[in-house]
């Protein structure tokens, strides 16, 4: 896309102005204020900005080189957020998947200690029944006390005829089997207990390293959303005043206006010149470009206020206008 450039656009901004140069002169002087309004009746001038003049053969130039550099720069800034986006949706998936493990981590822990509990409980189980059943073999059964009812009393009469069926020798080989039994049942209750110790502490110390982790997980996350923060905040804000006008060309000349905003240019004659002003406070700034012919507006005055500065919501083919403007 070129640029349409128009020639003496300005004229409609320019007052009269005295004491101009000669005819004879091959310099036209060109002088102006910078200044922006406070309101109704009120302008503040603008000291130090820098007016610089350009030819208008290499403005055209350098903006139609600009225009494609400014896309270029514009569709990394698009690329950047992009990635950005993409570093956060990975930065939380990670953080959850952290979050996850620990989850399953903790319900792990307890299935493990639960079913450690369930297994001595069993054990703990089998042990009392055995020492009642040394304690029967010891002696016969006797007569359980107060009025039993007939299931008891069935019970214990078939207690009491195994025990007569049995020898002596034969109720001691019971016993011994049985106090066999119940050292192992306590063995595997203590090696239990000992395992649950052990593998609790390195599932606590595993747990607790991961938790450690989270840390990292959360602040990877921060970074990412700042880093997306400002990423769109570049994106949104492309291109500012400085770099829609990064690497000028030359100029033919420059100033600075003085502490009243005022300007003065010797500029050629007959030569269509582009006049390029930025100001700059804090996180406010201010543009202008004007395309101007000095021996058509010598003797007139340029002013440079907020009424012809660069609007963000102009388009790119406003550059070739009298207003200046921000590329969309």
């Amino acid at each position: 896309m070129r640029l349409r450039l128009l020639i003496g656009g300005a004229a409609g901004l320019l007052t009269a102005f005295g004491g101009a140069c000669s005819p004879e002169s091959p310099e036209a002087e060109l002088a102006g204020q910078v200044f922006l309004h406070g309101g109704p009746g009120d302008s503040r001038p603008l000291s130090l900005v820098r007016i610089r003049a350009y030819d208008g053969g290499e403005m055209e130039r350098y903006l139609e080189d600009r225009e494609e550099a400014l896309r270029d720069e514009r569709e990394a800034l698009i690329r950047g957020e992009e990635a950005a986006h993409e570093a956060l949706s990975e930065a939380r998936a990670a953080l959850e998947e952290q979050r996850e493990l620990i989850a399953r981590g903790e319900r792990d822990a307890e299935r493990e200690r639960a079913e450690t509990a369930r297994r001595v409980r069993d054990r703990q189980e089998r042990i009392r029944e055995n020492e009642m059943l040394i304690n029967e073999l010891l002696e016969a059964p006797e007569v359980p006390e107060g009025i039993p009812t007939r299931e008891e009393y069935q019970a214990f009469q078939q207690r009491r005829e195994h025990w007569y069926s049995m020898t002596a020798s034969e109720r001691a080989a019971w016993r011994e089997a049985l106090e066999e039994t119940n050292e192992e049942l306590e063995s595997d209750i203590e090696a239990l207990s000992e395992r649950e110790v052990r593998e609790g502490e390195e599932r606590a110390a595993a747990l607790d390293g991961l938790r450690a982790g989270l840390e990292d997980y959360y602040a990877a996350v921060i970074e990412a959303e700042a880093n997306l923060e400002r990423a769109e905040v570049e994106r949104e804000a492309f291109p500012s005043l400085a770099a829609v006008f990064r690497d000028l060309p030359e100029e033919i000349d420059q100033v600075r206006t003085d502490a009243n905003g005022e300007f003065a240019l010797r500029l050629p004659k007959n030569r269509r010149l582009a006049l390029v002003a930025l100001w700059r406070d804090g996180e406010r700034e201010r543009g202008w470009l004007l395309w101007i012919d000095p021996a058509e507006q010598e003797g007139r005055r340029v002013l440079l206020s907020d009424h012809n500065a660069m609007k963000p919501d102009d388009t790119w083919e406003s550059l070739s206008g009298t207003n200046g403007t921000r590329v969309r």
